[in-house]
């Protein structure tokens, strides 16, 4: 996908639902001021009951704030989605609009669905990624069966429960007809996502797609099974500093919840439709490997090899890199595997490229993690700032710029990694968009 390939791919729209704000504006501004999305686990859960304490010893998680999925989706419709599927399809929308393919979005999802005019409607398509996905509705399903009987069950229960929901919902939404799928990949599911559109384009089976992932995973049974495998942060106490990428005395990850979702067009779409002005950057190139290992602790060689073969793809060499956004979730074998493998890459490099880990303030997105992140990257590159590594007082390492405060330089070129349990991989490339 070089400047000389028949084929470019071009990022024109953004949408984000995060912890750190509900539009893509709210939630970059937050995140360069140093804000952190982790505090207390409470609020309204998957059935409208209050969260109090879900879990004896995790009480803290990256909470979304202030959504409310009515303002543009029907009550009707709402009944049959889950969480999940509500982020999704209200990140999608912000996108949509700032791609210029909807004006205005207050309401329009009530008034039925959205005719995309300005596009052939059978060369759109979706890329969705999400690991836990709906799968908390099997637990509300059983506790129906418990107390009540299976007569019980709720008819929009399958409804909910489908995770391929967060790309089939704003396919039939959006009146979008090409190639519609979601991918699951733990971890790594939405930049798997990215990558498959960006091949969809490349093969020529659609000039635009929706890509990204959503995660909606604040529950007992998800945080249980995480915290039974000592992968959660524990320091309810500190909840702003319980999320420490790259320090010595990381303790786990805290779990996020939330939606990014990228418009992506190929560079000729673009320019038919006169939206040059649209375009935030370019994916340059992208690889997906595995380490072919362990269930849970990564070896490196995935990752390295995964970084290696994405900036192949991208002809791009390791001297030009400016930025990386790292997986960096703040477990100690995690971050230390990520960390010797980027130092692997840059070798002599090491000083000239910022590396940062944001989900010491947004916390661990799982399944929708390298969506927020790619997002991230496109707006590194449009603000020229590199995000910060927040709570970083103790690094694992010297000599590397870790950023423990946001920085303005120049950044031309992003690489962005997603990782995942199973040793699986992903690494997207980012650029400045450039006139032929």
């Amino acid at each position: 996908m070089s400047l000389e390939a028949k084929t470019r791919i071009m990022v024109t729209g953004l949408g984000a639902v995060t912890p750190l704000g509900n539009s893509v504006g709210e939630f970059w501004q937050n995140l360069i001021e140093g804000k952190c999305g982790i505090g207390r686990i409470s609020g309204i859960g998957l059935r409208n009951e209050v969260i109090e304490k879900i879990n004896t010893d995790v009480d803290i998680a990256a909470q979304v704030k202030g959504f409310d999925a009515k303002t543009v989706i029907s009550a009707k419709e709402l009944l049959r989605f889950h969480r999940v599927t509500e982020f999704a399809t209200v990140a999608s929308l912000e996108a949509l609009i700032t791609a210029g393919f909807i004006e205005n979005g207050t309401n329009f999802l009530k008034a039925g669905k959205l005719s995309l005019d300005s596009i052939n409607s059978k060369r759109f398509g979706i890329r969705m990624g999400t690991g836990v996905g709906g799968g908390t509705e099997i637990a509300e399903i059983e506790d129906t069966i418990i107390k009540s009987g299976d007569s019980k069950i709720s008819s929009r229960s399958m409804l909910r429960l489908l995770s391929e929901r967060t790309a089939t919902v704003p396919s039939r939404l959006f009146n979008i007809k090409g190639p519609t799928a979601g991918v699951f990949a733990a971890c790594a599911s939405s930049a798997i996502a990215i990558g498959d559109a960006v091949d969809k384009m490349l093969l020529g089976k659609a000039d635009v797609m929706l890509a990204g992932g959503s995660e909606a995973a604040i529950h007992r049974v998800s945080i249980g099974a995480f915290n039974a495998m000592r992968a959660l942060s524990r320091d309810n106490e500190n909840p702003a500093t319980a999320s420490r990428p790259f320090n010595k005395n990381a303790g786990g990850f805290v779990m996020g919840e939330g939606a990014g979702v990228l418009v992506l067009e190929t560079l000729n779409h673009v320019l038919k439709r006169g939206g040059e002005n649209r375009i935030i950057a370019e994916i340059l190139g992208h690889a997906d490997t595995a380490d072919a290992d362990d269930d849970v602790q990564p070896n490196g060689e995935g990752a390295i090899r995964a970084m290696m073969l994405a900036l192949s793809d991208a002809r791009v060499k390791v001297s030009q890199l400016d930025y990386i956004n790292t997986h960096g979730t703040a477990t100690v074998i995690g971050d230390w595997v990520e960390i010797k493998a980027i130092l692997k890459l840059l070798g002599k490099y090491v000083s000239k490229v910022s590396v940062s880990s944001t989900k010491g303030a947004t916390g661990h997105l799982l399944g929708a993690a390298g969506a927020i992140e790619a997002i991230i990257s496109c707006k590194a590159i449009q603000e020229q700032i590199a995000p910060p590594t927040l709570n970083l007082t103790d690094p694992i390492v010297e000599g590397l710029d870790l950023v423990p405060l946001a920085k303005r330089r120049s950044i031309r070129k992003v690489l962005s990694n997603s990782f995942a349990f199973g040793g699986i991989c992903a690494s997207l490339v980012f650029g400045e968009y450039l006139k032929e």
